[in-house]
C-alpha cells in the first residue's frame, strides 16, 4: 500500500501540502519507479511536496472519516493552502473554517479532505543552549579529538528552526587556530 503511487516517472506537476502517512512493513509513503519508504524519499524522488507531512491522522471510526485529532495538537489543523474557488469541504463545511471553531480554525484551511476544529502544531521555538567542556582526553592535539559538546534544546515541531551561525570563544583555554575542522555528529 502507499501514500501516493504512479506508474509515470514525472507524474504531477504539482503535488504538495499533503499527509502521506501510511504504516505497516508492506507500506511506502509512494512508487514512483519504485517503492519510497519515507517522506524525504518521495520528495527527493518526485521533487514534489516540500510541505507535506507524515502525520497519524486520527478518524472518528473506521466507517466515518471526519477526523477526530481532539486538542491534540497537530500539523493537520492550518497546515493546508488556500486555493483559489475552493471554499468547503468534502461534506460541506466553510473552508478554512469550520464555523464556530473554538480550537484553531478558521484562518487557514486543514490538510485533507475534511476541514475539522482541531488545535494548530505548535511552531518551533528556541529553549535553551548548553555547552560542556570535554575533559579527561588526551592532551596531545589529534584528528576527531572532540574538545566541546553544544547542546540546543528546542520545543514545537512545526517551521524548524536553524542554526545559521556558531561564534567561539575560548576564553584562553585552547587556541582557536587549532581547531582546523568543526563536525556536526550525526
Amino acid at each position: 500500500m502507499f501514500g501516493i503511487h504512479s506508474l509515470a516517472a514525472a507524474p504531477f506537476t504539482v503535488s504538495n501540502y499533503n499527509d502521506l502517512y501510511v504504516t505497516g512493513a508492506q507500506h511506502s509513503v509512494g512508487f514512483l519507479t519504485s517503492n519510497r519508504n519515507t517522506l524525504a524519499d518521495w520528495q527527493t524522488a518526485s521533487s514534489q511536496d516540500a510541505n507535506s507531512i507524515f502525520v497519524l491522522p486520527l478518524y472518528q471510526s473506521a466507517t466515518d472519516l471526519h477526523l477526530n485529532m481532539g486538542l491534540t495538537n497537530t500539523q493537520l489543523e492550518q497546515g493546508g493552502i488556500v486555493v483559489a474557488g475552493i471554499t468547503t469541504d468534502f461534506d460541506g463545511n466553510a473552508r478554512p473554517g469550520p464555523a464556530g471553531s473554538v480550537n484553531g480554525g478558521g484562518t487557514i484551511p486543514d490538510i485533507g479532505a475534511d476541514e475539522f476544529d482541531g488545535v494548530p502544531a505548535v511552531p518551533m521555538t528556541y529553549v535553551s543552549s548548553t555547552v560542556t567542556q570535554v575533559t579527561g582526553g588526551s592532551a596531545t592535539p589529534s584528528t576527531n579529538q572532540q574538545v566541546i559538546r553544544i547542546e540546543v534544546v528546542t520545543a514545537g515541531v512545526v517551521s524548524p528552526i536553524s542554526l545559521t551561525s556558531l561564534t567561539l570563544n575560548a576564553n584562553g583555554t585552547t587556541n582557536i587556530a587549532e581547531i582546523s575542522m568543526l563536525r556536526w555528529p550525526n
